[in-house]
């Protein structure tokens, strides 16, 4: 199974950016670690000669066209990754999970997080109930939606499987 957590067992989140409330993932995007990454392996190249600075810049412009622009996230103890082509969040980590069906093929072993499930009904032990099965899967607090964009899921934390919300 790929996308979840080798440490605690608990699947990646997947939530469409369109979901949440964008104002608190702002800060987010000043973290593009990759495009970042990216720029300095082309200011390598321009300085051992390998592309000249008119290429620089046109790898540059390219960049939004040739690959997918994800942002690695650290934020109050949430890893998130955002994926363009996907137009999604995936929750890498978080203090907090729900329950959830499991993406589709796409995403394969992560949790869609705008299908939840009861606790009940991932307890009662019927994972093949729906079409992809059920997960345990990161999520983000109520911190991170609005009245715009109501959470979907019911909220519990890691560290002592209380509910929060």
């Amino acid at each position: 199974m790929t996308n979840y957590d080798e440490k605690t067992g608990i699947s990646f989140g997947v939530i469409s950016q369109n979901s949440i409330n964008l104002q608190s993932v702002d800060s987010w995007y000043d973290n593009d670690s990759v495009y970042d990454d990216y720029v300095t392996e082309i200011e390598e190249s321009v300085k051992n000669g390998d592309i000249t600075d008119e290429e620089m810049e046109d790898n540059l412009q390219n960049y939004d066209n040739d690959y997918h622009h994800y942002y690695v996230v650290d934020d109050d103890g949430i890893d998130a990754e955002y994926f363009s082509d996907l137009n999604s969040w995936y929750i890498t980590r978080s203090p907090y999970y729900t329950f959830t069906k499991q993406c589709s093929p796409c995403c394969p072993g992560a949790g869609d997080l705008e299908s939840p499930i009861t606790k009940e009904e991932y307890d009662a032990g019927d994972h093949n109930a729906f079409m992809y099965g059920t997960v345990k899967a990161y999520c983000l607090p109520k911190e991170y939606f609005d009245e715009y964009a109501e959470i979907p899921y019911r909220v519990f934390r890691v560290e002592d499987d209380q509910e929060v919300i």
